[in-house]
């Protein structure tokens, strides 16, 4: 049986999705309590599995932060690729192709 029939059976059952739906949180919930076991009771517990589940279930507290602050200006910044070289060239008058205001 190959995969898209899987997938055929679960758009066209509703039923079907909710049991794989089910099936799927199941296996999930199983990876856990053994990562759980892993990361506590093992003989050599796991710092990094400690800290994947803490990261996971309280991302407000243990996740990674990036704190990006901007100052200055922005410019407008043209890519050009050329002869398989990728550059990015600021462009130092971003208004040089506007029309000029008519008097």
């Amino acid at each position: 049986m190959g995969r898209s029939t899987i997938y055929d059976w679960r758009k066209s059952s509703e039923g079907w999705a909710e049991a794989m739906d089910e099936a799927y949180e199941q296996g999930v919930d199983t990876l856990e309590d053994h990562a759980l076991k892993r990361a506590h009771d093992a003989e050599k517990p796991s710092d990094a599995l400690t800290m994947f589940l803490l990261k996971a279930h309280r991302p407000a507290r243990y996740r990674e932060r990036v704190d990006l602050k901007h100052s200055g200006e922005l410019h407008q910044v043209k890519r050009i690729v050329m002869e398989g070289h990728d550059l990015e060239l600021a462009d130092p008058d971003p208004d040089r192709d506007k029309e000029p205001d008519a008097e």
